[in-house]
């Protein structure tokens, strides 16, 4: 019950940014300033569990947080930074907003701000889970290793989407990166969200 009761309000948080930002993106006329809350969000959850759990520094407690923090303020900071740069309404959801119309702006609020909330919470749901009783775990080699592993991730993502950047800010529309991480691997970011939400899933195992 006590786990279900944290995650709650920790969803509420959750909740509360994306549903905070639906009206700006109505003044906007940008649904995707939705991707500003993406990980912040997921940090700001754990941050409430935590402390919610009285903020426990212990090595489990730790092995859970760090990389999840780390995670949200990267991914927080390169989407808020590439929205700024781009200056437009991400591709991905001016296709939404004509397949939807009439009525979008209140379509909105459920296809993309409240759907966004229910997925964060079912991405960080078993990190939110193990948070709410890792003070009475003992750390292993494995946890460590893990975020060892989940930070690493982070890092990944971090060169590869700055290659994406720098690549689309060099060359017009519609050219293909293929130098780089992606000359090995053809989506590194995704690639490597992939390792990272397996790694935090270990962890919390």
């Amino acid at each position: 019950m006590q786990v279900f009761e944290v995650s709650s309000l920790s969803w509420l948080i959750g909740i509360a940014g994306f549903l905070a930002l639906w009206p700006i993106s109505l003044a906007r006329k940008d649904c995707s300033i939705v991707d500003f809350w993406w990980g912040p969000g997921a940090g700001a959850m754990a941050l409430a569990v935590w402390l919610e759990q009285g903020a426990p520094t212990n090595g489990q407690t730790l092995a859970l947080l760090v990389p999840i923090l780390v995670w949200s303020v990267r991914l927080g900071l390169q989407l808020g930074l590439r929205r700024v740069a781009e200056g437009e309404e991400d591709p991905r959801y001016a296709e939404l907003r004509r397949q939807f119309t009439p009525y979008w702006p209140i379509k909105s609020l459920f296809i993309v701000f409240a759907l966004q909330g229910l997925l964060q919470l079912a991405v960080a749901s078993s990190v939110l889970a193990a948070l709410s009783v890792s003070a009475d775990g003992a750390a292993t080699t494995a946890s460590f290793a893990l975020a060892i592993l989940a930070l690493i991730a982070v890092g990944v993502q971090t060169v590869s989407d700055t290659q994406l950047d720098i690549f689309r800010h060099r060359n017009p529309p519609g050219r293909l990166l293929t130098r780089g991480l992606r000359r090995w691997v053809r989506y590194p970011s995704y690639a490597a969200e992939i390792v990272f939400w397996d790694s935090m899933r270990l962890v919390a195992l």
